[in-house]
């Protein structure tokens, strides 16, 4: 029984590895990828009063509305007492000052160490074990520095270190009496155990991450005896404290770990040669997830950061002083996962740094300069790529017998569109019944007529997720050979299990069985009707064929770089350039002619838009032709196709009698089916001319007969 659930259990979980990949729909627009360094957008400083004796940065980040945030720890002396002090600097986007904020003072030895949480607020954790308290605090604020809660743990620790879980408990690593100790605390503030390691004899811990699976690592230093060399030490723990494995030697330590999205790890260390052999040098070595090393990489200077990008390269920072002098820099270096070298970029004047990268791809550098303050340089992006949020609730049904959904979900997230990739992360929610076999999962490129273009199986290693609890997931996915949607198309995901379609009541216009994630295109525009079999009565043929476009947004939309094509039976495809615009939920007419205007009643409120040549070059073709509408990016928006082209709708829409247009309705139906339209009247009214039909009696009067006039059959248009 224990085996059976174990083995259900490793299903659940390869299912949501590759559940996790029904997660976008993105227009594809091809951008460079090339790397160049990055240039310096901005440098700002920030000074102190003259009797700090000491000034940290102890966090960078980016808030929601994409200002800087910046947690700066300062220590001065009043009366021979030490004040230790935690600043909230919030400074815009281009590194102007708005906000400086007084977090703590605290007397004597106190330090801080700052994380971002899971729900986008701050941890503090306040270190008082140099003080007469001698304990923890942890301090929970939201990004104005407001507290939103305060726990105290009763535990005296040197140097801690805090992480977050997914499930929102935090890890804390420490040192006393030379070893090193781990303590979990649940989202209460309450201890739930707490483990002590020695390494060799003497341990010294750095640094510690919390792993996608709930697993620790912890980068440090140990030694056999209290006068022996240190060398470098990582210890793997599992979610009790229990040691996995641990690792010693090549390095003297160890001072930041990293677990990358691959699920292996980097750890950045320290080697001093000594001054007559290069002095101290800077390595970065990726492991796999037993600890064995890849490759390794260094750089002269000692340690300062190193963080995983966005495209998933890795940047690596090192501290860099001469022998002699005066000067002061951080050398940054960009790697890829082969440990090719992209580009090196020295910022001068900073030291003791942190880092982040932005959403839109630069980085922020923040750290002590000379001076005894604080410089923040802003760094451009190296690498373009378009970026689109994607947020949709979804349905799906195990059993293809039963109408009604079995579970329902929702994904978030964001999908980066590189050259040569593309990469997709956020989180998974569901309710319901979930599957215990494996999934196979396609990626499915559209063309801009909604219909596929090609598709691919994703493999189940690509997809890199971890759980956050019971009905959440977070996950990342980098496909390098996707299929590239043609013509404004988009992304959809097909989900079979055992051969039967996952998903039901998708919005997909492909197949129903289809998730598409965002709405395409972001302009809503529809062709409503369209008059190309033209009556005597109302002009010559094509001249005064019209079509009328439907904006079915709430604002005004310029039309100013959209076209209206069509295509012959060679496919070449004859474009007409549209200008002017259409009201907010309103109605454009497009036609060759203005003559068109004197044999019909246009509204007042209808925008009238004059082509200027036929449609198409040629016209509308009354036994069956095509129409194409795209907007300024060349995405098409909308497109049909009537009579005996079945181009675009297979069926194609009827044609129709001379005198009658085809009609969309309801106005705002779009199946991108022939269903979508209906032969009617046109829909605006003639303009007929006032025709006079006199009639009069007796037909044949002689002289000095009075004669009846009788007008009232003549045509008055206007009643």
């Amino acid at each position: 029984m224990q085996k059976f659930f174990q083995k259900r259990i490793i299903l659940l979980i390869l299912f949501f590895q590759n559940f996790l990949l029904l997660l976008f729909l993105v227009p594809f627009q091809k951008v460079l990828s090339n790397y160049s360094t990055p240039s310096i957008e901005w440098k700002k400083e920030i000074s102190f009063e003259r009797n700090i004796v000491g000034v940290f940065v102890k966090g960078i980040f980016e808030d929601s509305k994409e200002e800087i945030l910046l947690f700066v720890e300062k220590r001065k002396r009043e009366n021979d007492k030490e004040i230790s002090f935690l600043f909230l600097i919030k400074l815009d986007q281009s590194g102007n000052l708005k906000e400086e904020k007084e977090i703590f003072s605290l007397l004597g030895g106190v330090s801080f160490e700052v994380i971002k949480t899971k729900d986008q607020n701050y941890l503090i954790l306040v270190n008082l074990s140099q003080t007469k308290e001698k304990f923890l605090k942890l301090v929970k604020i939201d990004e104005n520095g407001n507290k939103i809660w305060e726990k105290s743990l009763i535990r005296e620790l040197d140097f801690p270190k805090i992480k977050e879980f997914q499930n929102g408990d935090y890890i804390i690593l420490g040192n006393l009496n030379y070893k090193i100790f781990v303590l979990k605390v649940n989202k209460d503030g309450q201890i739930e155990w707490q483990r002590s390691f020695k390494g060799l004899n003497y341990a010294f811990g750095h640094s510690i991450v919390v792993t996608s699976n709930s697993e620790c690592l912890i980068g440090g230093e140990t030694k056999s005896s209290f006068n022996d060399y240190s060398t470098g030490y990582l210890l793997k723990i599992n979610s009790f404290g229990e040691k996995i494995w641990e690792k010693i030697g090549s390095l003297n330590y160890f001072t930041q770990v990293l677990e990358l999205k691959d699920k292996n790890y980097l750890a950045l260390g320290v080697f001093n040669a000594g001054i007559g052999y290069g002095g101290t040098w800077s390595v970065l070595q990726k492991l796999n997830p037993d600890g064995n090393l890849i490759w390794e990489i260094s750089n002269l200077g000692t340690p300062q950061f190193i963080l995983e990008t966005i495209e998933e390269n890795y940047l690596l920072g090192s501290y860099q002083t001469p022998f002699m002098g005066e000067w002061i820099q951080i050398y940054l270096a960009k790697y890829d996962k082969s440990k090719n070298k992209l580009w090196g970029l020295e910022l001068r004047g900073i030291k003791n740094a942190l880092s982040i990268q932005t959403k839109n791809g630069g980085y922020l550098i923040a750290g002590e300069n000379s001076s005894g303050g604080i410089s923040i340089f802003k760094l451009s992006s190296d690498i373009k790529f378009e970026k689109k949020d994607f947020e949709i609730d979804f349905e799906y049904n195990l059993n293809e017998n039963i109408k009604d959904a079995e579970g329902q979900g929702k994904v978030k997230g964001s999908v980066l569109i590189f050259e040569d990739k593309l990469k997709i992360e956020g989180e998974i929610s569901f309710e319901g019944i979930l599957p215990t076999q494996i999934p196979n999962i396609y990626l499915i490129s559209t063309n801009g007529l909604k219909r596929e273009s090609s598709s691919t199986t994703i493999p189940f290693s690509l997809i890199n997720y971890s759980r956050v609890n019971e009905k959440n997931y977070s996950f990342s996915v980098l496909i390098s050979n996707f299929p590239k949607p043609e013509n404004g198309g988009h992304y959809e995901i097909f989900l079979e299990i055992d051969q039967k379609p996952f998903f039901i009541n998708t919005r997909s216009k492909i197949n129903k069985h289809y998730l598409p994630l965002i709405n395409l295109p972001e302009k809503l525009v529809l062709i409503s009707e369209l008059y190309f079999n033209v009556a005597k009565y109302s002009g010559k043929d094509p001249d005064n064929e019209w079509v009328i476009l439907y904006n079915l947004e709430k604002e005004e939309l310029n039309l100013t770089g959209w076209k209206i094509c069509s295509k012959d039976k060679e496919r070449e495809e004859r474009c007409n350039d549209l200008s002017g615009s259409i009201p907010a939920e309103g109605f454009a007419i497009l036609t060759p002619k203005d003559s068109t205007f004197s044999f019909w009643k246009i509204p007042k409120e209808m925008r009238k838009i004059v082509l200027g040549k036929k449609f198409g070059s040629y016209g509308l073709n009354n036994n069956g032709d095509n129409l194409i509408l795209k907007n300024e990016k060349g995405e098409i928006v909308d497109a049909m196709s009537y009579g005996n082209d079945n181009s675009i709708f297979d069926p194609p829409c009827p044609k129709v009698k001379e005198g009658n247009s085809l009609l969309r309705f309801p106005q705002d139906k779009d199946t991108d089916t022939c269903e979508d339209f209906i032969e009617s009247e046109p829909t605006i009214e003639k303009n007929q001319p006032s025709i006079p039909i006199i009639n009069f009696s007796p037909k044949n009067p002689v002289k000095g007969t009075k004669v009846k006039f009788d007008a009232s059959q003549s045509i008055d248009p206007d009643g």
